[in-house]
């Protein structure tokens, strides 16, 4: 008797959305991260400083393993992925309304981006979810 073993199931390539929504994240949380430390840091580190930094490098880590886990085609990714695109939107509006902080509108805007990219059913497909 013969026994054939089938090869193990391959993954394609990641869609252009899941690496543009990782892509994304990705630049957000490093150069956000950078901006909280290096602006937080000019003002004087006071103890809310500290708690902000320490909140904003937490939630931009997140983004960064939630692309790399997006790419690496897990559903803990995409999921990550879009609790930092909330993250980043939610945070872009309280900069917006408390701060009158126009700089922060493109953090917005790459966090609606990864919302809606994250979202795309090529994205849901690579990571194993139903459409």
């Amino acid at each position: 008797m013969t026994t054939t073993i089938s090869p193990a199931p391959t993954r394609s390539a990641p869609s252009p959305a899941a690496l543009g929504a990782s892509g994304l994240a990705l630049l957000a949380a490093l150069v956000g991260g950078y901006g909280a430390v290096y602006f937080t840091g000019k003002e004087g580190w006071t103890d809310l400083g500290v708690t902000f930094v320490t909140a904003y490098l937490f939630l931009s880590g997140l983004g960064v393993v939630s692309a790399v886990a997006t790419l690496a085609g897990r559903a803990f990714g995409r999921a990550g992925l879009l609790a930092f695109g909330v993250w980043m939107v939610v945070f872009t509006t309280l900069k917006l309304v408390a701060w009158q902080e126009t700089e922060a509108v493109a953090f917005g805007v790459a966090g609606l981006a990864v919302l809606v990219l994250a979202s795309r059913p090529s994205v849901r497909a690579y990571v194993g979810e139903p459409r």
